[in-house]
């Protein structure tokens, strides 16, 4: 008997998981089954990371990044 309330509790336990990855994926599906169907969306490359010049560990900040810092 004991087997049988085992087996039903992992069973219950299996199911609810299954049932939380699928509501948790159901609202996602209509951009999944687009993505699948059409590919991803092509885009250019991003620019490259600024990387700081061989004589200095300085990498260039940005304007808005540089007003912000000389506003703190």
């Amino acid at each position: 008997m004991s087997a049988i309330v085992a087996y039903a509790f992992f069973a219950s336990v299996f199911g609810f998981s299954i049932w939380a990855i699928a509501a948790s994926v159901a609202p996602k599906m209509q951009r999944i089954r687009f993505l699948l169907s059409h590919g991803p969306i092509q885009t250019e490359a991003l620019p490259r990371h600024p990387r700081g010049s061989r004589r200095s560990r300085e990498v260039r900040v940005s304007a808005s990044h540089a007003a912000f810092r000389n506003a703190a």
